[in-house]
């Protein structure tokens, strides 16, 4: 059984511009829309990426329990054979998420480079690291959506 660890202070989740979306499918769907800057420097408390995507649900049911052991975006660095990290939504009012008409939102993650943008410490990458990341979600009934895969991010080591 794999077990997912979250890390809500430490990379950020926001949604905003929720709406009503039309029902049908039950999987959500993300789409990529940006990620700045793809530079950091390796460890950097001055450095955080900036990933953003669109995310629907046409059934309207994102939005996992905290105590409930699932979460709603997973996240997995393309330098490992982890398990990809879990992450929630903040609260999404149940005006909202209980319509059953649909929700949509634009989703931004903060990967902040002193926790997460580290360069690896073996010869290969003493100058420099690049990686990749791959987004999914997840609603209430544990329907996965399609993936993302982020553009490289480039991480300088001083």
């Amino acid at each position: 059984m794999k077990h997912f660890i979250a890390i809500p202070a430490l990379a950020l989740l926001g949604i905003s511009a929720c709406k009503k979306a039309p029902s049908g499918n039950n999987a959500p769907s993300i789409s990529f829309v940006s990620m700045k800057p793809n530079t950091v420097i390796s460890g950097s408390s001055k450095d955080t990426v900036f990933i953003q995507f669109n995310v629907s649900d046409k059934d309207g049911d994102l939005g996992n329990d905290a105590g409930s052991g699932n979460y709603d975006i997973y996240i997995k660095d393309s330098r490992d054979n982890a398990p990809a990290q879990g992450l929630p939504f903040p609260t999404i009012p149940a005006d909202i998420s209980e319509n059953k008409e649909g929700i949509s939102g634009v989703c931004t993650i903060r990967m902040y480079a002193s926790l997460f943008l580290i360069a690896r410490s073996d010869p290969q990458h003493k100058n420099e690291d690049t990686l990749t990341y791959e987004i999914y979600v997840k609603d209430k009934a544990q329907h996965e959506s399609n993936r993302i895969k982020t553009p490289n991010i480039y991480i300088q080591v001083p």
